[in-house]
């Protein structure tokens, strides 16, 4: 089959010296081109065990001792196919193939001559009250939080291309930062299949703060009124602090009943949700 990629991991297993966690040391690789793999979660779904592949194809995934082996961890990657190794294969095997999803031709979208822009989110910071927190002073350390996803519900009321993506960020000590963008269709009300077929990696710099815009043009992300509803997340992927003693990031937010708030801290995690939401918004052009 052409475009087959072969994933290979070089684990090493290793207790720690309390014994009391399994930590698998590897690196995820695309057989075909040779480049290791960006950004592959990997987690055991709906439990607090996960995250994700360095810019260089490299992961540390550390294990509670009283997780049974037979716990699936699961490997996705946007363009593959999802694999799923228990615990207990997962330590024996360093060869793994990932086979790529099949490339279906997009529609080719025609945009009526009547269209209309209309923003779906929440536009302003208000008084800058609430924050939402991706990392703050209090955590140990940043990278054992790799995946950590923070994002919100949109209803889609007409079909749409999604134009850019808007979020306003109250503090932020870091260097630099880089996000996925993931968008979501819902399972009883909680994100279930990322539906894009593209990583959208945003990069934030040199501590910026208030309003970022992200041109999503490029994408051509069309998203048709019958799915109703969406959640559109960012997931932490890596960053560099400005130095050791401050690591502060956080979006505005705000509690309010008619917006839902979505929020996990590892790959694969169980999702969370309040009424609540981050000050983000996505400009879009409407059409019939």
């Amino acid at each position: 089959m052409k475009n087959q990629g072969l994933i290979f991991f070089l684990f090493l297993l290793f207790l720690t010296q309390g014994f009391s966690q399994v930590v698998f040391k590897g690196s995820v690789a695309n057989f075909s081109t040779k480049e290791l793999l960006a950004y592959v979660n990997i987690g055991i779904r709906n439990k607090e065990v996960g995250t994700i592949s360095d810019k260089n194809g490299n992961f540390v995934l550390t294990i509670n001792q009283d997780i049974s082996l037979d716990e699936l961890v699961i490997f996705s990657h946007i363009g593959f196919e999802t694999i799923e190794l228990s615990l207990k294969n997962l330590s024996k095997q360093n060869k793994i193939w990932l086979v790529p999803s099949v490339n279906e031709l997009n529609e080719v979208v025609l945009i009526p001559p009547k269209t209309w822009t209309k923003k779906i989110g929440r536009t302003a910071k208000g008084a800058g009250m609430m924050h939402i927190s991706f990392y703050s002073t209090y955590e140990k350390e940043i990278n054992v939080e790799l995946g950590r996803e923070r994002g919100m519900l949109f209803d889609i009321k007409n079909d749409c291309r999604l134009d850019n993506l808007n979020f306003c960020i109250s503090g932020n000590e870091f260097r630099s930062i880089k996000f996925r963008m993931n968008i979501y269709n819902l399972k009883d009300g909680m994100p279930y299949e990322n539906i894009l077929k593209k990583n959208i990696i945003i990069e934030v710099k040199n501590g910026q703060t208030d309003w970022v815009q992200f041109d999503l043009k490029p994408y051509e992300i069309y998203l048709e009124k019958e799915l109703e509803q969406v959640a559109i997340t960012l997931t932490w992927l890596e960053s560099e602090k400005r130095d050791d003693k401050n690591w502060r990031f956080a979006f505005y937010a705000a509690m309010l009943p008619y917006f839902t708030m979505y929020n996990r801290d590892k790959s694969m995690a169980t999702w969370s949700k309040s009424d609540a939401c981050i000050s983000m918004y996505v400009n879009t052009t409407c059409y019939k």
